[in-house]
């Protein structure tokens, strides 16, 4: 069986730096979905920051309010996108990422609330100088 999903869908992120190392951001994003026999429409707004630390480390937190309708239920929630990015060295890289966010479930026609992720990622740049 395969599930379709239509969406239509606006996005806009904003950022505005405090000093060198520090920066404000803001999000907010509207979408229309429509999945088997469930329409539902998502707007979130959210705000968070974005910071250097010590030249090798990067961490970017956005917190928010998402509200999500359709024809049978109207609901409310927070959502969360979190990333620590660390430079190890001129090869390696850590990325820790974590979110929270309201989706439509691909597998079923239902709205599934709040999808939840978590990831480790450890990057490795080949140089081949000679």
């Amino acid at each position: 069986m395969i599930a379709e999903l239509e969406t239509d869908f606006i996005k806009a992120d904003y950022s505005h730096r405090l000093n060198e190392n520090t920066s404000l951001l803001f999000n907010a994003e509207a979408k229309r979905e429509h999945q088997w026999q469930t329409a539902s429409e998502l707007q979130q707004l959210g705000a968070g920051w974005s910071s250097h630390w010590g030249g090798s480390q990067l961490f970017r937190l956005v917190l928010g309010q998402f509200w999500r309708d359709t024809a049978t239920d109207n609901s409310s929630g927070s959502f969360w996108q979190a990333e620590n990015l660390w430079q190890l060295s001129e090869q390696w890289a850590l990325q820790l990422l974590s979110s929270r966010n309201s989706v439509l479930s691909y597998a079923s026609d239902s709205v599934s609330q709040l999808d939840t992720l978590y990831s480790a990622n450890l990057g490795y740049v080949w140089t081949d100088a000679h």
